[in-house]
Parts: structure tokens; C-alpha cells; sequence
């Protein structure tokens, strides 16, 4: 995992080889923005950006499952809970870009945030409370 720091955000960069799993399963409480491109090779990857005050609260936790890659985000143990009135207006603005290929099986879990799907994957799942989805945007 390369972890870089820039001004106010933490930039995190991981890869897996699409080979060793048959779908990979993310669960995105706490993401804004999420992001699926094809990916041009045989790899998964992932760019998480966080911003926020409360930004080092949340985990990005990978794990695996037989063939299942599953990310989710998760609070970090270390977390101190704040008993204050001002603490409600921390932030925490965390968006995340995955490259998968393109017939690969993704299921995407999320609570309120923006989608956009960049290509015309065969096997989607999509679950979302609240937010958008854009389907086959062209990238910029």
C-alpha cells in the first residue's frame, strides 16, 4: 500500500491481480464519491482519497475470502468519540477511484454518495440509499 501525503489529504494506492478472484465486493459507508473504471490489464486497483478533519477515523480494510476481494471501509479502533456539540460539524470527505476488467463480477454497497460507471461492465450490482448514478460516462 503506498500512502502519500498531500496538503490536507491522505492518497492511498493498492493493486491486486484480477486473476486470484472471481468478484470483488466493496462496501462504502463513508465514501462521497465512488468511481469504477476498466481496468486495461489484468489488475484490480484502488486510489482512496480522504479529507476531512475526521479523516483519520476511517479504515480502508481489504480482505479475502476464497476468491472474493472484499473492501469496505471501516471506523478505526483508535477512535476517540467526542462528547461535544461542535464535533457534529467535522467533516469527513473520502472518494475512491477502482479499476476493475472489464467482465468482472462487482458488487458495490453503499450508503450516500455519487456513482459514476465509465464503461460497459457485464456484471454490475449496484445497491445505494441515496445519491446518484451515472452510467457510461466518458472520461475526461
Amino acid at each position: 500500500m503506498l500512502n502519500l501525503k498531500l496538503f490536507s489529504q491522505n492518497t492511498y494506492k493498492i493493486k491486486w491481480s484480477s486473476d486470484d478472484f472471481d468478484f470483488v465486493f466493496l462496501k462504502l459507508d463513508f465514501t462521497s464519491n465512488v468511481t469504477i473504471n476498466e481496468s486495461n490489464s489484468n489488475e484490480i486497483h484502488v486510489k482512496y482519497n480522504q479529507e476531512g478533519e475526521f479523516k483519520g477515523n476511517i479504515i480502508l480494510k481489504s480482505t479475502v475470502d476464497n476468491r472474493e476481494l472484499k473492501i469496505k471501509e471501516i471506523i478505526s479502533p483508535m477512535v476517540k468519540k467526542y462528547n461535544d456539540k461542535l464535533s457534529v460539524h467535522k467533516i469527513i470527505a473520502n472518494t475512491i477511484e477502482i479499476g476493475v476488467p472489464i467482465n468482472f463480477k462487482t458488487i458495490i454497497t453503499t450508503g450516500s454518495c455519487n456513482i459514476k460507471i465509465m464503461s460497459s461492465f457485464s456484471d454490475i450490482n449496484i445497491k445505494i440509499d441515496d445519491g446518484n448514478i451515472n452510467l457510461n460516462q466518458k472520461k475526461n
